[in-house]
């Protein structure tokens, strides 16, 4: 019986001392670092490139020659700045042919100031021949045009020649004046010209036709440029800048 409390008190006295410790301690953990967060950086737009502004376009330099030259090949020719008035056409640039005549009736002209590029006057006394670089695709072989010696145009001041017809490609027409109209018309007003106007065709027979398909693109005449030259030689010579590029 003793033996029995006595082991009964051993046992309590064991349960105390672990209740009193609290058994085994763990170790203590290894503290946990805090993650540094990642800081994303937003990408840098780039700046748009400044653009340089596009340089004027210029024509280059002609061969030199004497002549008064009135260019309609690109759109800031001087030619275009010249166009005075029209009469039964529509008119518009177009690149690589110049300026584009539409017919839309059977008496179709365009005229130009007689002012050249460089604020001269054309004297066609001392310019007697005329040099155009022309398409014309119209059914019409005959070349017209009026130089107007005064500022009123009279049937008195008109020169005709022969043209290509439905043509497919641009032609030089060469006219001397003086030799196709005489001395005494270059004199009148001492030769100054007030103005050119060019029909370019004589479209009459065609009157029905013209106005049926007018605007249509059917019938067109592309002017290149015209100019007055001293002699025919000159002109024959002559070559633009843009046709030897």
């Amino acid at each position: 019986m003793k033996k029995t409390v006595l082991l009964i008190m051993i046992l309590s006295l064991v349960f105390v001392i672990v209740a009193c410790t609290g058994g085994d301690k763990d170790e203590d953990p290894t503290p946990t670092a805090t993650p540094t967060p990642e800081v994303t950086q937003e990408p840098t737009e780039e700046p748009d490139p400044t653009e340089e502004p596009t340089p004027a376009p210029t024509r280059q330099p002609d061969p030199e020659v004497d002549g008064i030259i009135f260019h309609f090949f690109y759109d800031y020719d001087y030619g275009h700045e010249v166009l005075q008035d029209t009469q039964q056409v529509d008119t518009e640039w177009v690149e690589g042919k110049g300026l584009a005549i539409s017919p839309v009736s059977d008496d179709p002209w365009v005229m130009i100031t007689a002012i050249g590029p460089n604020d001269e006057e054309v004297n066609i006394m001392e310019y007697p021949v005329l040099k155009m670089r022309v398409l014309n695709q119209t059914p019409s072989n005959l070349f017209e045009a009026f130089v107007g010696r005064t500022t009123i145009i009279t049937g008195d001041d008109l020169f005709q020649s022969t043209i290509e017809p439905n043509g497919t490609d641009f032609v030089d027409i060469i006219i001397d004046l003086a030799a196709l109209k005489g001395e005494d018309f270059l004199a009148v007003n001492n030769g100054t010209l007030a103005c050119v106007r060019l029909d370019i065709v004589n479209l009459t027979p065609w009157k029905d036709q013209i106005e049926e398909k007018a605007g249509d693109g059917t019938y067109m005449i592309y002017l290149d440029y015209f100019g007055f030259f001293k002699t025919v030689e000159d002109a024959q010579n002559w070559v633009p800048s843009h046709l030897s590029e």
